[in-house]
């Protein structure tokens, strides 16, 4: 059993608004937030989620020492309750917030998504000036892997007001154009990947090298990845980042 929780956001699912429900819930603790993700994960799709203490530890192999006091941290501000059953096993009943999904110009994007993909979503994406010239832009760069139009215009319109699109368009083109990247993924994977990136805070970042753990903090202003006595790791760039997540080289702790 380990003694740390750990959560990777990339391998596990894309976490387009975890990361951001989880930043500004400042007055919980780091093993808090991160028994909070891995339990999202264990719900599978699921409203709520019905599991003991027990269970959980052995799901995700840390110490019920650990869970214990996290387990209580949420149960204090209400994001899980328990409940007690005839054999006294505690229980925990997940409770599903809609603070999950961040604030309301997410959730409104994401309505915007539902209706978009009910309607006329191949034809919009062909009315919609900014991302014709991002898909072009990356089919005519990265045509065998440039994936599905429609999964891309999915993609794109989670953006809302979050990302402008010339940044966007000219991220795509580093990224592309960049010789150290081997593996270039689909549009709708580096878009999804960009709109993860630009919710996180500074946040440690741990990479994994040939075997080296490497970690410190990342600053997103400067691009620069420090230790916490402040001396620099080296520069990381939003396409470097990307690559990482990508190949499951990445892992962020929140």
């Amino acid at each position: 059993m380990s003694n740390t929780i750990t959560f990777n956001p990339y391998q596990q699912f894309h976490g387009l608004f975890l990361p951001n429900f989880l930043a500004r819930r400042r007055e919980l603790s780091s093993d808090a937030k991160l028994l909070y993700a891995q339990m999202v994960l264990m719900m599978a799709g699921n409203k709520e989620l019905h599991v003991s203490l027990d269970f959980i530890s052995d799901e995700i192999g840390v110490s019920q020492f650990l869970l214990q006091s996290a387990y209580e941290e949420l149960e204090k501000y209400k994001l899980i309750e328990s409940t007690t059953y005839a054999n006294r096993e505690k229980s925990c009943k997940f409770i599903y917030s809609d603070m999950l999904y961040g604030s309301q110009k997410v959730a409104r994007a994401t309505q915007k998504v539902s209706k978009a993909m009910d309607d006329i979503e191949d034809i919009e994406s062909f009315l919609n000036p900014g991302f014709e010239r991002l898909f072009s832009t990356y089919r005519l760069k990265n045509k065998e892997y440039c994936g599905n139009r429609r999964d891309a215009y999915q993609a794109y319109l989670r953006l809302g007001d979050t990302f402008d699109t010339a940044v966007l368009l000219e991220s795509a083109k580093n990224y592309l154009d960049n010789p150290s990247v081997q593996l270039k993924f689909g549009l709708y994977n580096f878009i999804n990947d960009r709109i993860f990136l630009n919710y996180l805070p500074s946040n440690f970042i741990y990479i994994s090298d040939d075997g080296e753990e490497i970690y410190g903090v990342y600053d997103r202003n400067t691009h620069l990845l420090c230790k916490e006595n402040g001396d620099i790791v080296g520069e990381l760039s939003p396409e470097r980042m990307i690559e990482l997540l990508q190949n499951g080289r990445l892992s962020v702790r929140l």
